[in-house]
């Protein structure tokens, strides 16, 4: 599935303001021990793990893999409620069991573009980010200790203005500049009206 002109958009729009990042050692180190939330596409998961591999050698990358991944966990998402029955619940059960057994308290929420997940339900690369910030505050409240970071992997794969200088990336999201650019954008917009 190619990624839609109006996610790249956004997408190269979250890269010019500085809210996605090129990941470094500050987010990830060689001996960091994480417990996943990710899709389980298996086309996108490869990619993820050697990425994780490539920063934290030393480390654990313990796998908790759902359609949709992170965006199963936001209350506002329709991944989260699915046929009647609670998927964000026995997520959040099954991630706070992933830290105590793996004895780690930092969580990687890793949302992928495109996702066939987010399509089926009509989620766009946006709504994606603010169901994956609402997903973090989540885990946060109700894990104790909780150090939540983003990381955002996108396929460039098929689109004709791709200028990644490959077929796929994986980027540190910084949730608090991407409130500060929506705050920017808002009095914009509210200026020129």
């Amino acid at each position: 599935m190619p990624l839609k002109a109006t996610d790249y958009a956004f997408i190269r729009a979250l890269r010019t303001a500085q809210v996605l990042v090129d990941t470094d050692e500050h987010e990830l180190r060689a001996t960091d021990r994480f417990v996943a939330s990710a899709c389980a596409d298996g086309d996108r998961t490869p990619e993820l793990l050697d990425f994780h591999r490539g920063h934290c050698p030393e480390g654990c990358f313990h796998n908790q893999l759902r359609h949709g991944g992170p965006l199963a966990l936001a209350e506002h998402s329709p991944l989260a409620y699915r046929d009647g029955l609670p998927h964000r619940e026995c997520y959040l059960m099954e991630l706070r069991e992933s830290c105590e057994i793996k004895n780690t308290k930092i969580l990687a929420l890793y949302p992928h573009f495109p996702c066939s997940a987010a399509a089926k339900y009509g989620i766009s690369a946006e709504q994606a980010f603010d169901l994956t910030v609402e997903a973090k505050l989540y885990l946060k409240k109700h894990i104790d200790g909780a150090d939540v970071r983003i990381f955002v992997h996108v396929d460039y794969d098929g689109h004709p203005q791709a200028t990644s200088g490959g077929r796929f990336k994986t980027y540190f999201f910084r949730r608090q500049r991407y409130e500060e650019w929506k705050l920017e954008l808002q009095a914009s917009v509210a200026k020129s009206a």
